[in-house]
Parts: structure tokens; C-alpha cells; sequence
């Protein structure tokens, strides 16, 4: 990886030739999509973490037009490389720029998430009703393909009602992956920059990752109307839940890597940790971004420290 984060370093086109490789690839190969677009990303980042926001805009405006181009010429359809561009490295953009002028990777992280709360709140403003939208979607959209693939499904009036349950925190669940992939991005950034410039200052920076009290007690707010405010509050704090989660995972990550980096042989520990969280997704997710919350509140990491 320092290899990658050196060549991206090298000038504009190897850091466009970098980040539109691995989006190109993302979009080609599905199932590999997630980490290739957050490599993507991280390239983007990178560049504005190391190089500042005029070279990060050429990388990300030049990145843009030649995905813009190849697609265009290849499915005819340049406009699904520009949406899927702007998606991934505009917002990564944004996120790269707070860590830039705030330098703090926990205020970073709070903007973050607020970005996906404002997100959320700007789908429920627009569309009268996200869940009926879904619902359509899905119905009309989604279904037919599946039948056309041949796969197995249980009968329609079924579906339609396991669909009708999900869909109401569909929204809340599609921008918390969104917020977790950025948030994945700018953390491979940093550390890349990291390991050129200060090695160890990422693993420090992430060890002291803390979100604050005041966080912690507007997660739990959101948590209390999502199970007992009304309807439409339950609905719109229930969406807003994924999000809490995915930024308290972070915190809870960075108190869990404090008690396992300190094990013999630690990362037979961190790989389980992870490969976990993949498994049984999202229970464990849910028990690591508790700890997270609790560890501003009973400061996890001073009594290990304590302790060991």
C-alpha cells in the first residue's frame, strides 16, 4: 500500500490514472466494488490531505472526465461513470477538506455524520414518502429482474410484505453505508499519508479517536424516538440510527484496537474482529459502536491502560 500511496504522490496523472483505474474497476467487477471504490476514494483523498484542494480538484475534475469519456465510448452511457464518480470522490472530497483545515480526525469523523443526518433529512423533505418510494422501486424495479434471473423467491403477497417492513429504513440504512464507505476512504488516506510522511501518526491519531459526550447523548436521543416518538419521528430518528452506528463504530474500533494491540500477537485478534463484524453483521457492528458511546462516558481506553 505505501507503494500505491508513493505513485499516487507522484503527480496528477498517476494519481488520476490511480483513482480512475480502481473506480473503472469497481464498476466492472460488482462484487469487488466496495474496497476498489474505496481505494478510489482514498486516492482522492490522499492527494487532498498531501497536496492541498487545488491539486485534489485537477485529480478529481480530470478523474471525472475520463471515466466520463471511456464509458462513453464503451456502453455509449457516459453519464453512469460521471454519477457514480460524483458520488464516491465528491463528497470524499469534502470529508478530505475538513480533515485538512480542522486537522482532527474526530471532528472529521462528527461532520461526517452529520452529512449523512442532513443527507437523510434532505431525502424526507424532497420525497413525501421514502418508504412508498422504495416500495415502488422495488415492486416494479427490482422484483421483475430477480424473476428474470431465476431467483428463488417466496410467494409475491410475501415479498411484498418483507419489503414493505424494509423500506422504511431503507433510506437510513443505503446513506449509512454511503457515510461507512467515505469514512473507510479517508482513514486508508490518512494512514497512507502517515506511512510517507510521519509513520505512527496515524496509528496515535486513530488510538485517540473520540467523539464527546454531546454525541453520545444525541445518539441515545435518537435512540429513544426511534422506539417511542410518534410516527413519523420514529420513522425519520429510526433512519438516522444506521448513521449513530456506523460513527460510533469508528470509536468503539479505535478502544478495541487499544485492547487488542496490547495482546501478544494482536492481529490474529484484529483479523478475527473483523471477519466477525463481516459475519454477523450488523450485531456485532451494533456491540462495538456501544462501546463506543460508553467510552466517553467511562473513558475505556485510560483504565486499560490502567490495568495493563
Amino acid at each position: 500500500m505505501r507503494g500505491l500511496a508513493a505513485y499516487i504522490l507522484r503527480g496528477p496523472l498517476q494519481a488520476i490514472s490511480a483513482a480512475t483505474g480502481f473506480a473503472i474497476l469497481a464498476l466492472l467487477f460488482m462484487p469487488l466494488s466496495w474496497p476498489l471504490g474505496y481505494i478510489s476514494g482514498a486516492a482522492v483523498a490522499l492527494v487532498v490531505l498531501a497536496k492541498g484542494l487545488k491539486q485534489g480538484s485537477i485529480v478529481m475534475g480530470g478523474g471525472t472526465l475520463m471515466i466520463g469519456v471511456m464509458f462513453g465510448l464503451m456502453l455509449g452511457q457516459s453519464s453512469i461513470g460521471v454519477a457514480y464518480v460524483l458520488m464516491n470522490w465528491l463528497p470524499m472530497f469534502l470529508v478530505a477538506a475538513i480533515l485538512l483545515y480542522s486537522r482532527s480526525l474526530s471532528m472529521s469523523v462528527l461532520i461526517v455524520g452529520v452529512l449523512g443526518l442532513v443527507a437523510i433529512l434532505l431525502v424526507y423533505g424532497y420525497v413525501h414518502d421514502p418508504a412508498a418510494w422504495w416500495y415502488d422501486y422495488y415492486m416494479q424495479k427490482v422484483l421483475p429482474l430477480l424473476k428474470t434471473a431465476g431467483v428463488e423467491l417466496p410467494p409475491e403477497a410475501e415479498f411484498a410484505e418483507q419489503i414493505k417492513h424494509l423500506t422504511h429504513l431503507m433510506t437510513g440504512s443505503l446513506v449509512g453505508f454511503i457515510v461507512l464507505g467515505q469514512m473507510v476512504s479517508l482513514l486508508i488516506a490518512r494512514s497512507w499519508q502517515s506511512f510517507i510522511y510521519r509513520p505512527g501518526a496515524y496509528r496515535d491519531e486513530f488510538y485517540r479517536l473520540r467523539l464527546g459526550r454531546a454525541a453520545s447523548l444525541l445518539a441515545l436521543m435518537m435512540m429513544l424516538l426511534a422506539t417511542w416518538g410518534s410516527a413519523v419521528l420514529a420513522e425519520v430518528a429510526g433512519n438516522f440510527l444506521p448513521v449513530v452506528m456506523v460513527v460510533f463504530l469508528l470509536q468503539g474500533l479505535a478502544v478495541t484496537h487499544n485492547l487488542l494491540g496490547r495482546k501478544d500477537k494482536s492481529k490474529p485478534w484484529l483479523v478475527a474482529m473483523y471477519v466477525g463484524l463481516i459475519v454477523t453483521m450488523p450485531y456485532l457492528l451494533m456491540v462495538i459502536a456501544t462501546v463506543g458511546m460508553l467510552d466517553n462516558w467511562m473513558d475505556l481506553r485510560r483504565k486499560l491502560q490502567t490495568e495493563s
